[in-house]
């Protein structure tokens, strides 16, 4: 997985692994999507505050690959807002509308490290997010 922290609202994005060997431009592309924020809105940036170039593959950074080094996602839109941002669990997959086979699918492919068992354990609270989501 790719890890993207979301500044703004203070929650880490899981997206595939295979945006890392895309452009960051490509990435930028996949988080509007995901998030709606405008790619023109977004500020990427990495551990020691190094941004992100948008020519530039993902993967020449040396993060995104675990929970504890993310990419971190600026929106100067809420920079620039008066207004706090909100959180919503539609947003962020949070109440069964995401398939989460496909993902436990690919972290069984994974070597075994420790990177393998942060993935596998960040799958399992998604997990847990979705089913007390639908206990309610």
């Amino acid at each position: 997985m790719l890890f993207i922290f979301r500044v703004d609202v203070g929650a880490m994005i899981n997206l595939d692994m295979n945006l890392a060997l895309e452009t960051v431009a490509h990435l930028k592309s996949a988080l509007a999507s995901y998030c709606n924020i405008p790619v023109d809105k977004q500020v990427l940036l990495i551990s020691g505050g190094e941004s992100l170039e948008s020519k530039e593959r993902v993967c020449k950074y040396t993060a995104g690959s675990s929970d504890t080094n993310p990419i971190f996602l600026f929106s100067v839109s809420t920079l620039e807002g008066s207004s706090p941002p909100v959180f919503t669990e539609a947003e962020h997959g949070v109440g069964g509308d995401r398939d989460l086979q496909p993902e436990v699918e690919t972290s069984l492919n994974l070597p075994d490290t420790h990177n393998t068992v942060a993935v596998r354990a960040s799958l399992a609270q998604e997990y847990v997010k979705v089913s007390q989501h639908q206990a309610r």
